[in-house]
């Protein structure tokens, strides 16, 4: 256990998720995304802090996840580590390997496709408040604007593999079909869901109609 790092989850309710991507039935899937990452961010023994909606502070995504990567480090850690609930192929071990690599002043990124990522770690001296609300939050440039931040700062970034954002119930394809490192309790909510999707002309009046609100880390705006 490294007493010096801490796990920041960064991810709302069940229940608002629902609100903010449509999924049919969204509430019990979402529910078990969380309890999932909680299990696997216990298993490493490190301490965390979960940020959900009731503690986030700010007015905008940029704001809220800043504010609470600086309410960690304020607790007295030298390092953390960021992550989300919306990448299920999240697993400890790389967590674990987060860990380690701080142990060796390496800040470790594990990227999105979208352009953001699902995994962040760093060591307190890399964070400038300032400059990380500037960062263009949700937008595909975050990664590329983020690791040139990080590296004029002096960090030394080590990069996992690329992973899939769950943004929408559009994403359950990949997972379905091209992934095989989810759980089967997932994996079944997935397939609930995607049986559960409206036909063509009625998925394309709900998303006309639907205003986003994505608070993931990387995923355009709408």
């Amino acid at each position: 256990m490294n007493q010096k790092t801490a796990i920041l989850i960064f991810a709302q309710s069940a229940s608002l998720e629902c609100k903010n991507k449509y999924f049919p039935k969204g509430l019990e899937l979402f529910s078990e995304l969380n309890h999932q990452l909680f299990k696997k961010v216990k298993k490493t023994g490190q301490p965390y802090f979960i940020i959900t909606e009731k503690e986030q502070n700010g007015a905008t995504f940029g704001e809220r996840f800043t504010n609470a990567i600086d309410f960690v480090f304020k607790k007295g850690f030298s390092n953390i580590i960021t992550i989300g609930n919306d990448s299920p192929e999240l697993n400890h071990r790389q967590l674990w390997q987060a860990t380690l690599n701080l142990n060796e002043s390496k800040t470790t990124i594990g990227p999105t496709f979208d352009g953001g990522f699902y995994l962040l770690s760093f060591h307190k001296s890399l964070f400038d408040k300032n400059a990380f609300l500037k960062l263009p939050w949700q937008k595909k440039s975050l990664r590329k604007e983020l690791v040139k931040l990080l590296e004029n700062n002096g960090a030394l970034i080590t990069t996992f593999r690329f992973y899939n954002d769950l943004d929408n119930i559009n994403d359950t394809d990949y997972y379905l079909t091209h992934n095989f490192t989810i759980t089967s309790e997932i994996f079944k909510l997935l397939q609930i869901n995607l049986v559960s999707k409206p036909n063509v002309s009625s998925w394309n009046s709900i998303k006309s109609n639907f205003t986003s609100t994505s608070f993931n880390k990387g995923s355009p705006e709408s």
